[in-house]
């Protein structure tokens, strides 16, 4: 910084060229920038984040809502890929299937109770859903949940 030099009037000096130099401003606009570029990849993660989340939340009410179906269809003794139909789905699930997005179910047959093993019902084993650009894998072998980017 520069030295001021001041006139004094009364208890106040009054400064003569007081402001800042082109330079500092420079090199305050150059840390600022800096600093943009560091956050910068941050949040576009932290987005990215929030929509795999979103899309994992979806997919799992979806879920739940088929094996609900799937129940229903059990109770009717009725096959649940014919019950198992997007539109309730999107109705039990408040998430909106739209024409971009993709649903795929897997059945399986397990035994209704283990004293009576020929009654049996269906449930999901696995389910694909996609939406967008991403895509959500649940497998109920691993009970486990996949999400990934397409493209």
């Amino acid at each position: 910084m520069k030295k001021f030099a001041g006139e004094k009037h009364g208890n106040l000096i009054r400064m003569k060229n007081a402001g800042f130099t082109l330079v500092e401003l420079v090199v305050t606009l150059v840390i600022l920038a800096i600093l943009a570029a560091m956050t910068a990849p941050a949040l576009l993660g932290y987005f990215d984040k929030i929509g795999e989340n979103r899309a994992l939340n979806d997919a799992k009410k979806i879920l739940y809502a088929a094996q609900t179906l799937s129940d229903q269809a059990y109770k009717d003794l009725a096959d649940p890929a014919q019950r198992v139909v997007n539109d309730r789905i999107s109705e039990l699930s408040d998430v909106a299937l739209d024409a971009g997005s993709k649903l795929d179910f897997t059945y399986g047959k397990v035994p209704f109770k283990p004293d009576n093993p020929t009654r049996k019902m269906y449930e999901i084993e696995r389910m694909e859903y996609e939406t967008g650009k991403l895509r959500v894998v649940y497998n109920r072998a691993d009970a486990d949940w996949k999400v990934s980017w397409n493209g």
